[in-house]
């Protein structure tokens, strides 16, 4: 069995792959003013 996407859900995936790379990029400065803001 072979499967794969639909253009919708190949649409959607580059979305999410942006989206994760985004807080793959800006998780620490995210977690730091959390930090900072819970102190």
């Amino acid at each position: 069995v072979e499967y794969s996407l639909t253009p919708l859900g190949e649409q959607v995936s580059e979305k999410v792959a942006a989206l994760a790379d985004w807080i793959e990029l800006n998780l620490p400065e995210v977690l730091a003013v959390r930090d900072e803001r819970a102190a």
